[in-house]
């Protein structure tokens, strides 16, 4: 799935549009969906929309065979609307009439085609869609002395585009990096993120991060350093190309920190197992590439919430600092 939210030239255009459409009781389209097409189709078309506040997606995804497909493939992004080429003829299916239709696309794609695309889609795209009732049936003939009432027609508002929401999930391994007081963490982190299109691209996430224990080198001590959690805040999900996102997160992390294993003092071997449980506030950066499938790359940095510190006999054994990064590859889908 690519995603390119749509730029919004002015706030008071926003606020404009928004009061029309509430006004005027017509339906109005907040996201299309492209199948398939060139780079070029996709930056004109996220152009034109962009003033209109409708978002742009691309999409790998098999062109749709028939109208039940598109309206399918439609609901699967929460979009209004899908295009594809057909050959020599570019078809707009519009999920919120439940209609499609074809217009004649050029035979080579350029800069100039490109932006002639993008104005077809944004002319169809910018009608009004309106689902009107059929007309009352006439009423009984009156007596011949009584003129008969003209009908009525009764015109029913247009169905609310059903809300859709949408899931990513992704696992990220790589290190925590602690400086020389702390040894460095292996770490595996699965997240998932839960958005709908009206949100713009932010996302809820919440996951797990966990690892293997490191060793801890220390005079007299035997022990090995672990490091569980669990995670939850927002992202947000940019896309710069087809094919490429940028991906800013911030959240809060509550985390368990434990030391276990065997410290020697001078009445003989003693056990180690000392725990402690705090918070975090993480922010992170990734950069994602692909289609369905993305991988990338992510950079954390942690800031905890007091100081976890571990001394024998007046001495650090292992001091984590307030702030770590994290560097990790990412798999999404």
């Amino acid at each position: 799935m690519r995603l390119l939210p749509a730029t919004v030239t002015a706030c008071a255009l926003a606020a404009v549009s928004a009061a029309a459409s509430a006004d005027d009781g017509v339906a109005k389209h907040e996201r299309i969906v492209l199948v398939g097409v060139p780079d070029a189709v996709f930056t004109a078309t996220a152009a034109a929309l962009g003033p209109w506040s409708i978002a742009v997606e691309a999409t790998a995804d098999e062109i749709p065979g028939d109208a039940a497909a598109a309206q399918a493939l439609a609901a699967r992004h929460a979009a209004t609307a899908v295009a594809w080429f057909d050959g020599r003829e570019l078809v707009l299916y519009d999920a919120l009439a439940r209609s499609s239709s074809r217009q004649p696309a050029p035979a080579t794609i350029d800069d100039a085609t490109a932006a002639a695309v993008a104005l077809t889609i944004k002319t169809a795209l910018r009608k009004p869609v309106v689902v009107a009732a059929a007309a009352e049936p006439d009423p009984p003939p009156p007596p011949p002395v009584v003129p008969a009432p003209a009908p009525a027609i009764v015109i029913d508002a247009p169905p609310r585009p059903r809300r859709a929401l949408a899931a990513r999930m992704t696992l990220d391994a790589g290190a925590r990096l602690s400086g020389a007081a702390a040894p460095a963490l292996a770490r595996l982190a699965v997240r998932g993120a839960l958005t709908e299109r009206s949100w713009r691209g932010v996302g809820l996430v919440l996951g797990v991060e966990g690892g293997p224990s490191a060793q801890v080198t220390a005079e007299g001590v035997d022990a090995r350093l672990s490091d569980v959690g669990v995670h939850a805040g927002l992202e947000l999900r940019r896309a710069v190309s087809p094919h490429l996102w940028l991906v800013p997160a911030a959240g809060v992390s509550v985390r368990r920190v434990a030391l276990a294993g065997v410290a020697e003092d001078p009445g003989g071997a003693i056990a180690v197992d000392e725990a402690a449980v705090g918070a975090s506030l993480d922010v992170a950066a990734a950069v994602e590439g692909g289609g369905r499938v993305r991988g990338g790359l992510v950079v954390t940095a942690s800031w905890h919430v007091g100081r976890v510190r571990y001394t024998l006999q007046g001495q650090d054994v292992v001091a984590v600092p307030p702030v770590t990064l994290g560097v990790a590859v990412r798999l999404g889908f």
